[in-house]
């Protein structure tokens, strides 16, 4: 029974949301959304994959969730950027080497929910905690959603470097739980099913424009519905995001002069 109703939770109509970066106590909540009644609602296809409890709940901790609760505070939409080191044993205060966001998922079709939590996302780990070489996204070319939501409205661009995208698979399959669903073989060549997209200082500005045009909207709209949700911008303030920072960033301006505290 308690199954049944936490997945009628997340697919039911909120009235409001709120955009957040995740904290250690969020963990419940965002480990919610992997219920198997809930999981199988929302990604019915099995596009996300299993990471390692470790790699996840480090980046849960450390605030690399992005996401939109309701007013009952379950967690709608989450993306996760896991900040991996190359070395299994990094120097203290070594820069990891890859940032790779995944976990993408929501229970909001039709609202674009994971446009808006991926730019807050992306923008703020790129601002705050940006990696040693790229901040990259693997996606099965099947995954038609995702592919559309990354590279044509967020405008993140396919990885075209060969070396570097074996690099990235190798130090980046250290989250992946299942061994079967590791990318090792299947990022380069005619025989690939999933392609790495990267977001770097040339895709900020159109994730910027995008951050924005949902703020000025004040929320999510369904087109096919005419329904809109507000949401609660506030964290983005909070974390140093302000406006002036986003229009700076949307208008070109040189990320590097736009660093946030990490």
């Amino acid at each position: 029974m308690a199954d049944r109703e936490k997945a009628a939770d997340n697919v039911s109509h909120p009235k409001s949301l709120k955009l957040e970066f995740s904290k250690a106590a969020d963990y419940d909540r965002v480990e919610a959304l992997f219920d198997p009644a809930v999981k199988q609602k929302i990604d019915p296809h099995g596009y996300v994959i299993k990471r390692l409890e470790s790699h996840f709940h480090k980046a849960v901790d450390e605030g690399a969730a992005g996401m939109l609760s309701d007013e009952n505070k379950h967690v709608r939409s989450l993306t996760v950027a896991y900040r991996v080191h190359g070395s299994d044993t990094p120097a203290a205060g070594a820069p990891h080497d890859y940032t790779e966001v995944g976990t993408s998922m929501t229970g909001l079709p039709g609202y674009n929910a994971s446009r808006l939590v991926i730019a807050a996302l992306a923008i703020r780990e790129w601002l705050s905690h940006p990696p040693k070489f790229l901040l990259v996204a693997d996606i099965k070319k099947e995954n038609g959603a995702s592919v559309k939501t990354y590279r044509d409205a967020l405008g993140w661009r396919p990885l075209t470097n060969k070396i570097l995208a074996t690099h990235a698979t190798l130090v980046t399959d250290k989250t992946v739980a299942d061994e079967k669903n590791k990318a090792a073989n299947n990022t380069a060549g005619e025989n690939a099913v999933s392609e790495w997209f990267v977001c770097d200082n040339s895709t900020l500005a159109t994730q910027a424009k995008v951050l924005l045009a949902f703020m000025d909207a004040g929320g999510i709209f369904n087109k096919k519905t005419n329904d809109f949700i507000p949401v609660d911008f506030s964290v983005l303030e909070n974390v140093g995001l302000t406006r002036k920072k986003l229009e700076s960033l949307a208008s070109g301006a040189n990320p590097q002069a736009l660093r946030l505290a990490a």
